[in-house]
C-alpha cells in the first residue's frame, strides 16, 4: 500500500448459497482467507466479503489491519449479476475506498475506511476466493482486473 492506486474487479457469483465469497487486496493466503468470516492474525486486508457462514444477504465492506477487522453494511442484495468492484488507496488521508457497481458501472454502495489498514510497508496482492459451506461446487467469475497506480513525487 505504498502508493495511491486504484484496483477495478468485475466479478460474478454463479450461486448465491452455502458460500463464502472474499475480493480483497491482501497480505494473507487464499487458503486462511477462504477459510474464515474473520481470517486470523495476522492476515491484513481490504475488500468485499458475502459468507452465508455468517448469515450474510448483502455484500460487506471489509478490512483489517492484522487485529482488528472492520465490516460495514452495503445493503446491496448478494446476486448472480455481474458487479464492479473499485478499491482505491490514498496515501495522503490514509484511507481505502470501496466502491460496488453494477454492470451499468453505476454506483450501488461505497464505504470509505480510515481507520484498521494495511499499513503502507505491506505488500498487497488482489485475491478473488469463494469456498463451498456446503457438498457442492461453488463458482465465482472473474471477468477482468484493471489495476491503476499513482506514485507521490516530491
Amino acid at each position: 500500500r505504498r502508493h495511491n492506486y486504484r484496483l477495478l474487479i468485475r466479478f460474478a457469483l454463479e450461486q448465491t448459497t452455502d458460500c463464502r465469497l472474499w475480493i480483497t487486496v491482501t497480505d494473507t493466503a487464499m487458503a486462511t482467507m477462504a477459510a474464515s468470516d474473520d481470517p486470523n492474525a495476522p492476515s491484513i486486508y481490504a475488500g468485499l466479503r458475502y459468507s452465508t457462514g455468517a448469515s450474510d444477504t448483502t455484500f460487506r465492506f471489509a478490512s483489517k489491519d492484522g487485529t482488528t477487522q472492520n465490516l460495514v453494511d452495503s445493503t446491496i442484495a448478494v446476486d448472480t449479476n455481474r458487479h464492479y468492484l473499485l478499491i482505491s488507496t490514498n496515501e495522503t488521508t490514509p484511507s481505502v475506498t470501496i466502491t460496488l457497481y453494477n454492470d451499468s458501472l453505476s454506483q450501488q454502495a461505497t464505504n470509505t475506511f480510515t481507520s484498521n489498514l494495511p499499513g503502507t510497508s505491506t505488500q498487497l496482492q488482489a485475491q478473488i476466493v469463494i469456498r463451498t459451506l456446503a457438498a457442492a461446487a461453488k463458482i465465482a467469475r472473474c471477468y477482468g482486473i484493471t489495476a491503476q497506480t499513482r506514485i507521490n513525487m516530491l
